[in-house]
Protein backbone atom coordinates (compact mmCIF):
# COMPACT_ATOMS: atom_id res chain seq x y z
CA UNK A 1 0.00 0.00 0.00
CA UNK A 2 1.00 3.36 -0.97
CA UNK A 3 2.66 5.64 1.68
CA UNK A 4 -0.60 8.24 1.28
CA UNK A 5 -3.29 5.26 1.86
CA UNK A 6 -1.61 4.48 4.98
CA UNK A 7 -2.25 8.02 6.21
CA UNK A 8 -5.45 7.39 5.31
CA UNK A 9 -5.91 3.95 7.39
CA UNK A 10 -4.07 5.66 10.41
CA UNK A 11 -6.70 8.43 10.70
CA UNK A 12 -9.47 5.57 10.20
CA UNK A 13 -7.66 3.47 12.90
CA UNK A 14 -7.07 6.85 15.20
CA UNK A 15 -10.69 7.90 15.33
CA UNK A 16 -11.55 4.53 16.60
CA UNK A 17 -9.13 4.25 19.49
CA UNK A 18 -9.95 8.43 20.27
CA UNK A 19 -13.73 7.31 20.53
CA UNK A 20 -12.95 3.87 22.90
CA UNK A 21 -11.09 5.74 25.16
CA UNK A 22 -13.53 9.05 25.25
CA UNK A 23 -16.25 6.96 25.86
CA UNK A 24 -15.32 4.53 28.27
CA UNK A 25 -14.69 7.68 30.85
CA UNK A 26 -18.20 8.98 29.87
CA UNK A 27 -21.50 8.34 31.76
CA UNK A 28 -23.62 6.02 30.82
CA UNK A 29 -25.78 8.93 29.24
CA UNK A 30 -24.55 12.12 27.56
CA UNK A 31 -25.76 14.56 25.77
CA UNK A 32 -26.02 14.00 21.52
CA UNK A 33 -27.34 16.98 20.03
CA UNK A 34 -27.28 20.87 20.35
CA UNK A 35 -30.02 23.02 19.23
CA UNK A 36 -29.02 26.66 17.39
CA UNK A 37 -28.67 28.23 20.24
CA UNK A 38 -26.05 25.72 21.74
CA UNK A 39 -28.15 24.01 24.41
CA UNK A 40 -28.38 20.30 24.54
CA UNK A 41 -31.80 19.00 23.32
CA UNK A 42 -31.50 15.46 23.51
CA UNK A 43 -29.56 13.16 25.32
CA UNK A 44 -28.88 9.21 24.75
CA UNK A 45 -26.49 6.75 25.16
CA UNK A 46 -22.54 7.00 24.91
CA UNK A 47 -22.16 4.50 22.84
CA UNK A 48 -23.84 6.44 19.97
CA UNK A 49 -20.52 8.19 19.68
CA UNK A 50 -19.28 5.38 17.59
CA UNK A 51 -21.44 6.82 15.10
CA UNK A 52 -18.64 9.08 13.33
CA UNK A 53 -16.30 6.66 13.87
CA UNK A 54 -18.27 3.92 11.97
CA UNK A 55 -18.58 6.48 9.20
CA UNK A 56 -15.39 7.20 9.04
CA UNK A 57 -14.03 3.17 8.52
CA UNK A 58 -17.04 3.28 5.24
CA UNK A 59 -15.08 6.11 4.04
CA UNK A 60 -11.63 5.03 4.88
CA UNK A 61 -12.59 1.47 3.10
CA UNK A 62 -13.99 3.56 0.21
CA UNK A 63 -10.55 5.13 -0.26
CA UNK A 64 -8.92 2.52 0.33
CA UNK A 65 -10.58 0.29 -2.66
CA UNK A 66 -10.46 3.14 -4.33
CA UNK A 67 -6.60 3.03 -4.10
CA UNK A 68 -6.33 -0.52 -4.86
CA UNK A 69 -7.47 -0.27 -9.12
CA UNK A 70 -4.86 -0.86 -11.30
CA UNK A 71 -5.59 1.78 -13.72
CA UNK A 72 -5.71 4.15 -11.30
CA UNK A 73 -3.35 7.09 -12.69
CA UNK A 74 -1.08 9.74 -10.74
CA UNK A 75 -2.95 12.43 -11.03
CA UNK A 76 -6.01 10.34 -9.98
CA UNK A 77 -4.48 9.13 -6.46
CA UNK A 78 -3.58 12.17 -5.90
CA UNK A 79 -7.06 13.64 -6.11
CA UNK A 80 -8.16 10.48 -3.57
CA UNK A 81 -5.42 11.23 -1.17
CA UNK A 82 -6.18 14.70 -1.10
CA UNK A 83 -9.52 14.90 -0.64
CA UNK A 84 -9.65 11.78 1.61
CA UNK A 85 -7.29 12.90 3.74
CA UNK A 86 -8.48 16.20 4.13
CA UNK A 87 -12.26 14.41 5.13
CA UNK A 88 -10.60 12.47 7.77
CA UNK A 89 -9.21 15.25 9.56
CA UNK A 90 -11.94 17.18 9.87
CA UNK A 91 -13.94 13.96 10.83
CA UNK A 92 -11.39 13.78 13.41
CA UNK A 93 -11.43 17.32 14.76
CA UNK A 94 -15.52 17.08 14.84
CA UNK A 95 -14.84 13.61 16.36
CA UNK A 96 -12.78 15.06 19.08
CA UNK A 97 -14.76 18.20 19.69
CA UNK A 98 -17.96 16.53 20.06
CA UNK A 99 -16.45 13.50 22.76
CA UNK A 100 -14.99 16.06 24.74
CA UNK A 101 -18.20 18.13 24.71
CA UNK A 102 -20.27 15.19 25.44
CA UNK A 103 -17.05 13.77 28.48
CA UNK A 104 -17.14 16.97 30.07
CA UNK A 105 -20.83 18.49 30.07
CA UNK A 106 -22.71 19.53 32.84
CA UNK A 107 -26.47 20.18 33.26
CA UNK A 108 -27.69 23.32 31.96
CA UNK A 109 -24.58 24.21 30.14
CA UNK A 110 -24.67 25.30 26.65
CA UNK A 111 -22.20 24.90 23.33
CA UNK A 112 -19.35 26.42 23.67
CA UNK A 113 -20.13 28.98 20.77
CA UNK A 114 -15.97 29.69 19.96
CA UNK A 115 -16.69 25.67 19.22
CA UNK A 116 -19.15 26.62 16.62
CA UNK A 117 -16.95 29.32 15.37
CA UNK A 118 -13.94 26.66 14.59
CA UNK A 119 -16.64 23.89 13.17
CA UNK A 120 -17.22 26.89 10.69
CA UNK A 121 -13.27 27.00 10.13
CA UNK A 122 -12.93 23.42 9.72
CA UNK A 123 -15.82 23.14 6.83
CA UNK A 124 -14.31 26.22 4.99
CA UNK A 125 -10.78 24.80 4.91
CA UNK A 126 -12.16 21.69 3.65
CA UNK A 127 -14.32 23.51 0.71
CA UNK A 128 -11.41 25.29 -0.36
CA UNK A 129 -9.20 22.21 -0.53
CA UNK A 130 -12.32 20.64 -2.49
CA UNK A 131 -12.27 23.62 -4.93
CA UNK A 132 -8.64 22.62 -5.58
CA UNK A 133 -9.04 19.31 -5.86
CA UNK A 134 -12.35 18.98 -8.66
CA UNK A 135 -10.75 20.93 -11.91
CA UNK A 136 -7.90 18.23 -11.87
CA UNK A 137 -10.61 15.08 -11.67
CA UNK A 138 -10.99 13.47 -14.55
CA UNK A 139 -14.93 11.67 -15.41
CA UNK A 140 -15.36 8.72 -13.28
CA UNK A 141 -17.89 7.37 -10.66
CA UNK A 142 -16.37 8.37 -7.42
CA UNK A 143 -15.42 12.00 -7.12
CA UNK A 144 -16.41 15.29 -8.02
CA UNK A 145 -19.48 17.39 -9.34
CA UNK A 146 -20.90 14.17 -10.53
CA UNK A 147 -24.60 14.56 -12.15
CA UNK A 148 -25.88 12.62 -15.40
CA UNK A 149 -25.31 15.96 -17.36
CA UNK A 150 -21.50 16.27 -16.18
CA UNK A 151 -21.07 12.77 -16.92
CA UNK A 152 -22.37 12.69 -20.26
CA UNK A 153 -19.03 13.60 -21.95
CA UNK A 154 -15.67 14.98 -21.04
CA UNK A 155 -15.70 18.16 -22.10
CA UNK A 156 -18.63 18.86 -19.70
CA UNK A 157 -17.45 17.45 -17.45
CA UNK A 158 -14.03 19.33 -17.46
CA UNK A 159 -16.45 22.73 -17.05
CA UNK A 160 -18.47 21.34 -14.50
CA UNK A 161 -15.56 20.55 -12.31
CA UNK A 162 -13.82 23.93 -13.09
CA UNK A 163 -16.84 25.79 -12.09
CA UNK A 164 -17.46 23.41 -9.26
CA UNK A 165 -13.64 24.14 -7.74
CA UNK A 166 -14.27 27.74 -8.17
CA UNK A 167 -17.54 28.12 -6.42
CA UNK A 168 -16.30 25.58 -3.60
CA UNK A 169 -13.24 27.56 -2.81
CA UNK A 170 -15.62 30.77 -2.72
CA UNK A 171 -17.80 28.64 -0.51
CA UNK A 172 -14.87 28.03 1.46
CA UNK A 173 -13.75 31.58 2.05
CA UNK A 174 -17.79 33.02 2.40
CA UNK A 175 -17.42 29.93 5.34
CA UNK A 176 -13.92 31.33 6.86
CA UNK A 177 -15.36 35.24 7.13
CA UNK A 178 -18.45 33.85 8.62
CA UNK A 179 -16.66 32.50 11.24
CA UNK A 180 -15.05 35.89 12.10
CA UNK A 181 -19.36 37.15 12.62
CA UNK A 182 -21.59 34.77 13.60
CA UNK A 183 -22.31 32.32 16.10
CA UNK A 184 -25.20 30.30 17.21
CA UNK A 185 -28.35 30.02 15.17
CA UNK A 186 -26.88 32.86 12.79
CA UNK A 187 -24.12 30.48 11.92
CA UNK A 188 -26.54 27.57 11.08
CA UNK A 189 -28.25 29.86 8.62
CA UNK A 190 -25.37 31.09 7.05
CA UNK A 191 -24.12 27.63 6.88
CA UNK A 192 -26.95 26.16 5.54
CA UNK A 193 -27.76 29.30 2.89
CA UNK A 194 -24.13 28.91 1.59
CA UNK A 195 -23.93 24.95 1.45
CA UNK A 196 -27.55 25.11 -0.30
CA UNK A 197 -26.50 27.76 -2.71
CA UNK A 198 -23.24 25.94 -3.94
CA UNK A 199 -25.06 22.78 -4.89
CA UNK A 200 -28.09 24.67 -6.56
CA UNK A 201 -25.29 27.00 -8.21
CA UNK A 202 -22.79 23.32 -9.14
CA UNK A 203 -26.08 21.10 -10.56
CA UNK A 204 -27.22 24.28 -12.49
CA UNK A 205 -23.85 24.95 -14.24
CA UNK A 206 -23.05 21.13 -15.35
CA UNK A 207 -27.29 21.21 -16.69
CA UNK A 208 -26.25 24.70 -18.30
CA UNK A 209 -22.85 22.96 -20.12
CA UNK A 210 -24.72 19.97 -21.04
CA UNK A 211 -27.75 21.74 -22.63
CA UNK A 212 -24.74 24.17 -24.72
CA UNK A 213 -22.84 21.11 -25.93
CA UNK A 214 -25.94 19.47 -26.96
CA UNK A 215 -27.01 22.41 -28.97
CA UNK A 216 -23.87 22.72 -30.31
CA UNK A 217 -23.25 19.16 -31.22
CA UNK A 218 -20.34 18.66 -28.73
Amino acid sequence: MKKGFWVIAALVLLSIVVSVIFISMMPDQVPMHYNAAGQVDRIGSKYENLIFPGAMVVIGASLLLAGQKKDLKRSEEVVVLSTGISLLVVFNVLNVILLYKALTYEPGATLDMEVSKLIFVILGVLFVVLGNVMPKVRRNNMIGLRTRWSKSSDAVWQKSQRFGGIASVICGVLLLIGALFFTGGAAVVILIVLVAAWIILCTGASYVYYKKSISSGG
